[in-house]
């Protein structure tokens, strides 16, 4: 899927071409002419511009000659629309560098296929652009003895890569960290991509990849390493989470399409900040819109204190959860103005987050040894009366024990606890595994046998 701008005068023409392309799974932006245009350029960051010729206020002309002034999309593919393009486009796409032109009318198959071929061509020229800096990069890498010591080999390759881009000198002590992090974590294949966004100086809204190239720790401590300010966006399947960033820190994320056990709510009644009763009757009864933080603090149920403590909790488990997606994309769009209130902000270090999610990654592999997915069912075992002893656990440990009952899965064991998957699962790592509780299933197939 890429991000496409439409610029036309011809509402019918937009509409067309917006419904074939969204059929297609691309993301389809507007605008009537040149200057309308530059501005949508400016607030989504298209990754190809399709643009009509004769247009008022701004031609097609005129919107070339802006777009090409403006460093950061010099080599943005752009293909000429119009009844004219027989006889402008061949002087047009020299002169700007377009990638092609196609005559109006047009079919809808052409349009597709012509569209298609832009973005793969970009998309294998973006590929060849790491050039001449990375791959001398990676060859001091291989020169490396196998003894030397990863740090010494990072500051190596990045006082390489300092001498060419001389931007990057302020930030020269944090890419070393980040490299080095990278090199003795990921290996060759988080280094690479690193060093790609480093030459590309991809560090604001185009910043965008694969999670199976580049996992979240990677990307979080990139932007951190540059201090950036902006949105990242994390999807995997129908799952969605937005981490706001400010001067490399994390201030906030909001999710949509998680567990409910990622919503605030939850968090809510976890602090003690409401009764699961009181949140029941609230959503019940609420007819409004806005975010339900600020609608409790808007209506004095809650205090400013208390948003801040339960946005704090849901952030940081939200942004350690995505550590463990393995599938997915990420975008990163930078902006000096973020969405949220200034009461709502927490500022948690992204070091702290990331050794944070290593541990719970560590954890989750125990645990799922045990608990391989979350339709297992536990019951208690014959031994759980002799020697459980009520005065060795803690109450959260009391409620998730007395929710297992040989009915209820894990799914419904973590729903009714209200306490979060990984909390609830690892309790129930510990019972299991000081034979308080057993997978039944297993239990039962142990009695009947082969």
């Amino acid at each position: 899927m890429a991000r496409i701008l439409v610029i036309d005068d011809e509402t019918a023409i937009r509409k067309r071409i917006k419904r074939l392309l969204n059929k297609a799974g691309h993301e389809v932006f507007e605008a009537a002419d040149g200057q309308q245009g530059l501005a949508r350029l400016r607030e989504y960051h298209p990754e190809l511009i399709l643009v009509d010729f004769v247009m008022p206020k701004m031609n097609g002309f005129q919107f070339c000659g802006a777009v090409r002034a403006l460093p950061d999309y010099r080599q943005l593919p752009i293909v000429l629309l119009s009844a004219r393009a027989e006889k402008v486009g061949e002087n047009f796409i020299k002169r700007f560098e377009l990638y092609d032109a196609i005559s109006k009318p047009f079919e809808n198959d052409a349009l597709l296929a012509l569209v298609q071929k832009v973005l793969s061509e970009g998309a294998r020229s973006q590929r060849s652009s790491s050039t001449t800096l990375v791959k001398e990069a990676f060859s001091r890498i291989e020169e490396i003895e196998p003894h030397a010591a990863i740090p010494a080999a990072a500051e190596q390759i990045v006082q390489m890569i300092v001498k060419e881009l001389p931007k990057l000198a302020p930030q020269k002590e944090k890419i070393v960290s980040g490299l080095s992090e990278s090199l003795s974590r990921g290996g060759l294949a988080n280094a690479r991509q690193l060093l790609v966004l480093l030459e590309s100086g991809e560090c604001g809204p185009t910043l965008s990849g694969d999670l199976n190239v580049m996992r979240v720790p990677d990307v979080m401590q990139f932007l951190a390493m540059q201090n950036q300010t902006g949105v990242l966006d994390v999807m995997s399947g129908s799952a969605t989470v937005s981490i706001q960033f400010r001067e490399g820190t994390v201030e906030l994320a909001v999710a949509t399409g998680v567990p409910s056990e990622f919503l605030l709510g939850r968090y809510l009644v976890d602090e003690g900040i409401l009764s699961r009763q009181d949140l029941e009757l609230f959503l019940r009864n609420r007819s409004q819109v806005r975010m339900l933080g600020e609608q409790l603090l808007k209506l004095g149920d809650i205090t400013e204190a208390d948003l801040a403590r339960a946005l704090t909790r849901q952030t940081t488990d939200l942004v350690v959860e995505i550590q463990r997606w393995k599938q997915g994309r990420f975008w990163f769009s930078g902006s000096s103005e973020l969405p949220r209130a200034k009461e709502t902000r927490c500022r948690l270090a992204v070091s702290s987050l990331v050794m944070e999610g290593f541990r719970q990654v560590d954890e989750w592999r125990l645990i799922e040894q045990i608990i391989p997915d979350f339709d297992v069912i536990f019951s208690p075992t014959a031994e759980h009366g002799r020697l459980f002893d009520a005065s060795k656990l803690s109450a959260e440990e009391l409620l998730v024990l007395d929710l297992v009952d040989g009915q209820n899965t894990v799914r419904e064991i973590v729903e009714q606890s209200n306490k979060g998957s990984f909390f609830t699962c690892k309790v129930l790592y510990r019972l299991a595994s000081v034979k308080l509780i057993k997978n039944k299933e297993a239990g039962e197939n142990a009695r009947t046998g082969p």
